[in-house]
């Protein structure tokens, strides 16, 4: 019989791999295989430690396409933001109709880091193609991306 010994919990480690081009992060202790899109001058990035995922910053502020579009059966759609400055952000998402009216829109406090933009589409939205606008303004410079959603 053993006596005096200590029991801790050891914390939860991340393997993660971060493409800082599409703002993709990989599990690597979940995933057996990955591929991604060799870009000239731009280097994958590893991270180890616990809570690493809360830690990546990208090297400029970026935005990815919304994901999934076309919007799958639970209406929402997605954008990975990633926010390279320590000021105060912020995050403005508009929805248009094919004449330009604005249907929707909200505004979220961007933080620095990686940030998953989720917009949850109303039933009460109508089916077709509309056009969105996603406005990030970080310390002193901002970036508008636009492009289209179909809503099946």
């Amino acid at each position: 019989k053993v006596t005096g010994v200590q029991t801790c919990a050891l914390p939860i480690l991340q393997l993660i791999l971060f493409d800082p081009v599409s703002l993709a992060t990989v599990n690597m202790k979940e995933q057996n295989s990955y591929s991604f899109t060799q870009q000239p001058n731009k280097a994958l990035k590893i991270f180890f430690g616990k809570d690493v995922l809360n830690q990546i910053v990208a090297d400029e502020t970026l935005a990815t396409t919304p994901y999934p579009n076309p919007v799958q059966s639970d209406r929402k759609i997605t954008w990975r933001v990633a926010i390279a400055s320590p000021d105060p952000s912020e995050i403005r998402l508009q929805l248009y109709d094919a004449k330009g009216a604005v249907v929707d829109g909200v505004t979220h406090a961007g933080r620095l880091g990686l940030q998953d933009v989720v917009y949850q589409i109303r039933e009460s939205e109508a089916i077709g193609m509309f056009y969105y606008r996603l406005a990030v303004s970080a310390g002193q410079g901002s970036k508008v991306y636009t492009g289209k959603i179909v809503l099946p």
